[in-house]
């Protein structure tokens, strides 16, 4: 079917009447008539009635101006994504990891915002996965690049990039007798039962207290388990034990029976880490590694 042929008889159509239509597409009204007939034909159905009183369109004619019209703007949508850039650029296969337990924060919220806005030239899809999943994809080439929390063995065909660094808080109930303190130590909070990470969580976002306590000399007193942050707010908030979270996602967290205090000891924190495969980078990886890496004063705030 002629595009050309359904334009002259959608404003045929509307105006009904073959020289103000012949003057509206600019050609004159020979073109004009060859060309519904032309259309008629092909269709095998009249379009119009040409009477001495001027043209009318028929009955089969507006049925089929609703489908014309629907037709040429699925065209010109056409049109329009052929002519966008944006579609011609590579993609970017980035998958969050963690979310669940304290990747998904305001930091992480506004770098994806700086990172949409900078690489305007990469066509960024972002999926959500477990951490297993998304180092399987990530080796399997499935995936680009992930963004993971600290406290995970990686493996060594994988580089890791530390794009910032989010410190730990204690998670207490509100009328908890460490809640008088504005910072703690370890060693105080470690005195009682802790809401530590479950084992079936792939996220084992508790390695970071773990590793750090094995250099200490030091032990968790278990006490109840939980897989994602909410679940655990809601057992200390519940007197099951105290909690551990990233600072910044508990600032998106609220609960009337809970309160946050920080720690006094260094090197409890978060990292939040880009990992992608150990081999020569895409083009779209290239501008991601190289932006990140210019950025990274200025991620950790």
């Amino acid at each position: 079917m002629n595009i050309k042929h359904l334009q002259y008889f959608v404003v045929l159509a509307e105006e009904q009447h073959y020289q103000r239509a012949a003057e509206r597409l600019k050609v004159d009204q020979s073109p004009l008539s060859r060309a519904i007939k032309a259309l008629e034909a092909e269709l095998r159905v009249k379009l119009f009635d040409r009477t001495s009183r001027g043209t009318r369109i028929t009955p089969v004619g507006v049925a089929f101006l609703d489908d014309a019209k629907r037709i040429l703007g699925a065209v010109e949508q056409g049109w329009r994504t052929l002519q966008n850039t944006s579609v011609y650029s590579e993609p970017l296969r980035l998958v969050l990891s963690d979310t669940t337990i304290g990747l998904a924060n305001l930091r992480l919220s506004r770098w994806l915002t700086r990172l949409r806005e900078s690489l305007t030239d990469v066509d960024l899809r972002l999926v959500e996965l477990s951490y297993g999943d998304a180092l399987r994809d990530v080796r399997s080439g499935i995936a680009d690049v992930a963004i993971v929390q600290s406290g995970h063995g990686n493996g060594t065909d994988l580089k890791t990039l530390t794009l910032w660094h989010d410190p730990l808080v204690a998670v207490l109930p509100r009328e908890h007798e460490l809640a008088r303190e504005e910072e703690l130590r370890l060693q105080d909070f470690l005195r009682y039962p802790l809401i530590d990470c479950s084992p079936n969580s792939e996220a084992a976002s508790s390695a970071v207290i773990h590793d750090y306590l094995a250099q200490q000399g030091a032990d968790i007193l278990s006490g109840e388990y939980a897989c994602t942050v909410l679940g655990m707010v809601t057992l200390v908030a519940s007197g099951f034990g105290l909690g551990f979270a990233s600072s910044h996602q508990m600032e998106i967290l609220s609960h009337p029976e809970v309160i946050t205090r920080p720690f006094v000891d260094a090197g409890l924190a978060f990292s939040a880490n880009l990992i992608y495969r150990d081999e020569t980078p895409s083009v779209a990886l290239q501008a991601l590694i190289a932006w990140c890496e210019a950025n990274i004063e200025t991620l950790s705030v």
